[in-house]
């Protein structure tokens, strides 16, 4: 029984492992080749399950998701032997159509092997597109016009000042439109014309003559391809910073020329308004002054027809202040007009002096927190009336006049 046994129990692994080895599942992410003895027989593009000729055929998965692909190029020189280093980097996947899959297994069947296939077919290809062309053109990726974008921020900058805008400012406008000529090359300028940038070009026909061989050879195609990094050499990167140096200095000052044509304009405006403002201040300070003069002499024209006799001693107090100083003299008669008021006693007479009774001072309220001070202390009256006596009268003044006895 044994035997018997044993037997059985091989029969029915032989069984199983003949029904594990008669089907396949295929995931999304993967493409599976059949193969029959060793040669592929069948492709599968679809996700499921599939049946196989157990012991027979086998299922060969193959990765169907997009991968990466970097190349280093070294030291490759342009069409003006200015050696560059460039860093491409790819992503490419196993073509999806029928017949992919099965020349991917039959040319190169590991990722290993296509990376070395896009080694030999790509990176030649990279370096000869950089060699036909010039270096601004492989390094730029979109068309970039120094002298054309220098020309449209000039005009940007008169946004706030419209006296300097080209419409309204000849000269401005001449700069301009010599700048704008200068940028479309219609002139003889001393600015290089800029290459062509053909980065993107460059890349999409690497890309296209690559993908057609690596389709019809190799079975697989690459989706996407950029310049991932663009190096100078040393002395290429020294000579492209003088270059940069020389059209900046080149930009500031065309900027410097048209920032000064618009400051003098602005200047003169200025000029201008200041003038007007100025001018018509002073007319208005003349015709102010005129008025008050006006009115003043009609002023004294209504004083002097209401009462003559004080306007005249007005007049005469004017005099004497104008014309009498420390060492002022006169020689004239004493009967002369001009010593009339001189002559009256009661405008030379000394003023009596009065004494002002003395009023007790009224008490301050007190701030809360404030400190008392002493009060100070009165002068007597006596002491007061001592002190006035002793003061001197006068040295001009004459004597007041005396009362004569009514017999003499």
């Amino acid at each position: 029984m044994k035997p018997l046994k044993l037997v059985i129990l091989l029969v029915i692994l032989a069984l199983g492992v003949t029904a594990w080895k008669s089907f396949f599942i295929m995931r999304p992410d993967e493409v599976v080749v059949v193969t029959q003895f060793g040669e592929p027989v069948e492709e599968r593009l679809e996700p499921g399950v599939y049946f196989l000729i157990p012991w027979v055929q086998d299922a060969r998965y193959l990765d169907a998701r997009v991968r990466g692909w970097d190349d280093i190029t070294r030291n490759t020189n342009t069409s003006e032997l200015k050696p560059i280093d460039v860093t491409a980097f790819a992503r490419w996947q196993i073509d999806p159509r029928k017949g992919g899959p099965t020349k991917f297994y039959t040319a190169v069947g590991t990722d290993m092997r296509a990376h070395g296939s896009m080694d030999s077919i790509v990176t030649k290809r990279i370096q000869a597109a950089i060699r036909e062309h010039r270096l601004a053109s492989v390094v730029r990726d979109k068309g970039r016009s120094f002298a054309a974008r220098e020309a449209s921020d000039l005009k940007f900058l008169f946004v706030d000042y419209p006296e300097c805008k080209p419409d309204k400012n000849n000269e401005i406008k001449t700069m301009l439109d010599e700048y704008d000529a200068i940028a479309a090359g219609q002139m003889g300028g001393t600015g290089t014309v800029d290459a062509k940038a053909l980065r993107s070009e460059i890349v999409a026909d690497i890309l296209t003559t690559s993908n057609k061989a690596l389709r019809d050879e190799f079975g697989f195609e690459i989706l996407d391809l950029h310049f991932k990094y663009l190096n100078y050499s040393p002395q290429v990167h020294a000579e492209i910073t003088t270059k940069i140096t020389k059209d900046r200095a080149r930009d500031i000052a065309r900027y410097n020329k048209v920032g000064d044509a618009c400051t003098g304009t602005i200047r003169q405006v200025k000029e201008e308004a200041l003038g007007s403002v100025v001018g018509e201040r002073d007319r208005r300070v003349r015709e102010l002054r005129g008025e008050a003069v006006a009115d003043t002499i009609r002023i004294k024209a209504e004083a002097f027809n209401e009462n003559p006799e004080f306007f005249r001693f007005l007049k005469m107090l004017e005099l004497y202040e104008n014309s009498l100083s420390q060492n002022t003299r006169f020689v004239m008669a004493a009967d002369n007009p001009i010593l009339v008021l001189m002559q009256d006693p009661a405008l030379v007479a000394p003023v009596r002096q009065r004494i002002l009774e003395k009023r007790p001072p009224t008490p301050r309220r007190m701030v809360p927190g404030e400190m008392e001070m002493p009060a100070e202390k009165e002068m007597p009256a006596e002491k007061e009336m001592a002190i006035e006596k002793e003061m001197p009268a006068p040295k001009d003044a004459p004597a007041p006049p005396t009362e004569k006895p009514e017999g003499e």
